[in-house]
């Protein structure tokens, strides 16, 4: 009974784990995959939401308005090079193409939260709205990741080896 019990407990985080690998939330043809942030550097400070937008339908939406009942004010920003600096830009809107994903990373796309009010070390994640054209409004929950990461809370595969020859093995 131990060794059985030991193996639905296993199987059971296996499945917890490949969830959490393919969490994603859809509201009509739009779909979030791999969302993710941090938690700010300090209370009621401001940090930045991750993830991918993805469009299965034939028709192009479009992410009009973005919200958090978690912070005071959201946004669509963008990370764009003026003059050789870079500068954080607020947009209006972003177009997703059908099969065309929109990754929203660090340097790039991102939804700026400011003062968020429940992010703290005991948070697990931060709620957001999302308003689509077609769509409608889509709700989810960011989880919120150690500063110590760069990503999504999933399993990451092993890291490549790099090419190098064996022992004995000549270079050409």
């Amino acid at each position: 009974m131990g060794k059985a019990l030991r193996y639905l407990v296993f199987c059971g985080a296996l499945l917890a784990v490949a969830g959490l690998a393919e969490a994603q939330t859809r509201q009509g043809d739009m779909q979030v995959r791999h969302a993710w942030m941090h938690a700010p550097f300090q209370p009621g400070g401001a940090s930045a939401a991750f993830f991918r937008l993805i469009n299965t339908g034939r028709e192009i939406d479009r992410l009009v308005a973005v919200s958090s009942p978690d912070a005071h004010r959201a946004a669509i920003h963008i990370h764009a090079s003026e003059g050789g600096y870079y500068r954080m830009r607020r947009l209006r809107g972003v177009e997703v193409h059908p099969g065309a994903p929109v990754m929203f990373r660090p340097g790039g796309l991102h939804i700026m939260l400011i003062d968020i009010k429940v992010a703290s070390a005991e948070t697990e994640f931060v709620r957001l709205r999302l308003r689509f054209e077609r769509a409608g409004e889509m709700q989810l929950e960011v989880p919120i990741v150690p500063k110590t990461r760069w990503g999504p809370p999933v399993a990451k595969p092993a890291p490549k080896r790099p090419s190098v020859p064996y022992v004995g093995e000549r270079r050409r």
